[in-house]
This record gives structure tokens, C-alpha cells and sequence, in this order.
């Protein structure tokens, strides 16, 4: 515990200056989503250019707006760990670090390429052998957590960044699960208020309208001072204690 207080605390110097690329690795592929996943498809079909009415349509269209997010994706994810990393070195960072070497990041794009796809395999297999399905993922998902933190920091081949994972997770299962729990908090504290404001329809009007009023607050609080911690924690672990 006492490692992750200290973490909490260098992470409480630099959260301001995290928000402005983590709000554009949030934003950014939510925005290709929309504009080619929704509006442009639906208006391509309005005008009677496509349909949607054909299986492999929908299966190229589907995943040419998957590989559109993806590509708006991993170039700010390694932005924001570059960030996180110079700090950690002790470097002065502000707001535009982690936009400096956005054009550099290839290798970050084909480490988390390789682990979609190690993912999907593992779905996949999930989905034979149904009773494997849930010991997979609770076994797969730790594993590739240090994924992305290898290749930012260039001490993976970007082809092998999983496997140098899996290795690291498992030769430090103990930090895993630590990091692998405090992930799961930070994002149980963004979904609890969603649930609550759900939950309390079947609650009397008064509650229902304290519940509706308060639960957004702790949501936008949440979101703004603890889901950086997201990022920040492996990367702060990695570069403390196992680089």
C-alpha cells in the first residue's frame, strides 16, 4: 500500500498536465467512431450510394471504421505514456508533451496491433470451450497489461511486446494483480455513479432526484481526478519497480 500512495501522490503533481492528451486519446477515436462508424455510412445509405442489407458490406464497412479508430488511437496512447515516462524521469512536462513525437509511434501501433489480434484469438478460443472462456480472460488480460509500456520504452520488439509481458507479469504476479485491481477500481469508480443514477428510477421521487443531482457530480470528480490513475499507476510500477 505504501507504493501506492507515493504513486498517488507523484501522480497528483502531473495530473493537470495528463487531461490534455488523455482528453484527446478519449475524444479523438470517439470522434472517428461517430463520423465514420454513424453519420457517414447512414448518410451514404440516405442517398442510396450503399446498404446495409449485405452481410460482407457490413462486415468491410464495420471494420474499416474499427482500423480508422485504431490508427487515431495508439499514436495519443503513446503520447500520453511518453508523457508519464518523461515525468517520471524527472523531466519538466506540460500540456503539449504528449502531442511532441506523435509521428514516432509505430512501434506502439504494432504491439497493440499484435495484442488485439492475441486477444481475439483468445475470444475465439473462449468461444469453443466455453467452460475455458472465463479462465482465459482473467489469465490473458493481466498478462498483456505491460504491452504498451514496452514498446513505449522501446524495450520489446513491437512484433514480441506480449510475450516479454506475459513473462514480466508472470515472473511479478503479485504487482500484476495489485495494478490489475487498482484498473478495476479506478474503473468501478466511473461506472458505479452510471448504475446508481439507473438504479434509483425505482427509488421515491426525493432520492430519485438527490441520486440524479448528486451522482453526475461524483462522476465528472471521478473522471477528472482518478482516471488518469489508470495510465499513470502501471507506468509509475514499471519504471519503479521492475525497470
Amino acid at each position: 500500500m505504501k507504493s501506492l500512495s507515493t504513486a498517488w501522490q507523484s501522480y497528483s503533481k502531473c495530473r493537470s498536465k495528463l487531461w490534455w492528451p488523455l482528453s484527446f486519446l478519449l475524444l479523438t477515436p470517439l470522434a472517428a467512431l461517430i463520423a465514420f462508424g454513424v453519420i457517414i455510412p447512414l448518410g451514404l445509405e440516405s442517398l442510396g450510394f450503399i446498404t446495409f442489407k449485405h452481410p460482407i458490406l457490413n462486415f468491410i464497412y464495420l471494420t474499416l471504421a474499427g482500423v480508422l479508430v485504431f490508427f487515431s488511437l495508439f499514436p495519443l496512447l503513446d503520447g500520453l505514456y511518453k508523457a508519464i515516462f518523461s515525468y517520471l524521469d524527472g523531466e519538466e512536462i506540460d500540456e503539449n508533451s504528449g502531442f511532441k513525437d506523435l509521428y514516432n509511434s509505430a512501434n506502439t501501433g504494432i504491439g497493440l496491433f499484435v495484442m488485439i489480434i492475441l486477444i481475439a484469438l483468445v475470444n475465439i478460443i473462449g468461444a469453443f470451450i466455453p467452460f475455458l472462456k472465463l479462465p482465459i480472460i482473467l489469465i490473458t488480460y493481466p498478462c498483456i497489461i505491460f504491452t504498451p509500456l514496452l514498446t513505449v520504452t522501446n524495450n520489446a520488439a513491437p512484433y514480441f511486446a506480449w510475450r516479454e509481458s506475459i513473462k514480466l507479469a508472470i515472473g511479478n504476479w503479485r504487482l500484476t494483480l495489485k495494478i490489475y485491481f487498482v484498473r478495476l477500481l479506478t474503473l468501478a469508480s466511473l461506472i458505479a455513479p452510471i448504475v446508481l443514477m439507473m438504479w434509483s428510477a425505482h427509488l421515491p421521487r426525493a432520492l430519485f432526484l438527490l441520486v440524479l443531482f448528486l451522482a453526475p457530480i461524483v462522476l465528472v470528480y471521478n473522471l477528472i481526478k482518478v482516471f488518469p490513475f489508470y495510465f499513470f499507476y502501471p507506468a509509475y510500477e514499471y519504471k519503479q519497480t521492475l525497470n
